[in-house]
């Protein structure tokens, strides 16, 4: 099943060489001032000045899991990139992936899955101590990536059916995309 995570992988994550996505679709979600891309009227990148401050943390549009849920379907095929922030309902494991979950079932149309990869795994269980079930679970957590619904077939002795359902995933390729963790409110 490593395929899997391969074709994940593909899915959810850019090119290091490639740009940043687009942000208008992005933008449109939020129009808060702080939130506002850093660009100028003329829309090219705001030049930077020695006397301004250093970049701030991640400060864009934040989803909560019906919001990224929903905004997935409605990009579908395409993805929203957000932070998504959410309490860690459930964890689960399958063929070599880590899935934190926002709904104790899985399957409930509106969780929120973050699909963390094998290369991911690594460098949280080393963060973490090396058990991300106890430092995860029941906790708040914001990931920055792209979230996309994903269909899930069904199969009956082996055979893919026409029958499906869809989940909505975020792929944490790279552990820096997990970018807070906090007790829940």
């Amino acid at each position: 099943m490593i395929e899997l995570a391969f074709a994940l992988a593909a899915v959810f994550v850019a090119p290091s060489d490639a740009p940043p996505p687009p942000l208008p679709a992005v933008a449109e979600i939020s129009r808060d001032q702080e939130n506002e891309p850093n660009v100028s009227a003329e829309g090219g990148e705001k030049e930077q000045h020695a006397a301004e401050p250093a970049p701030r943390p991640y400060r864009g549009v934040v989803l909560k899991p019906i919001e990224a849920v929903v905004k997935a379907a409605d990009a579908a095929p395409e993805g929203v990139f957000a932070a998504f922030e959410m309490n860690v309902a459930a964890i689960g494991t399958q063929d070599g992936l880590v899935y934190l979950n926002s709904e104790k079932d899985y399957r409930d149309q509106r969780c929120l899955t973050i699909a963390i990869l094998p290369e991911a795994q690594k460098a949280l269980n080393e963060q973490f101590g090396g058990d991300l079930r106890q430092a995860l679970l029941g906790k708040t957590i914001r990931v920055l990536g792209v979230a996309r619904r994903v269909q899930v077939d069904f199969y009956s002795d082996g055979e893919r059916t026409d029958k499906y359902y869809y989940q909505t995933h975020v792929g944490l390729v790279k552990a820096e995309q997990l970018i807070s963790v906090n007790e829940p409110d």
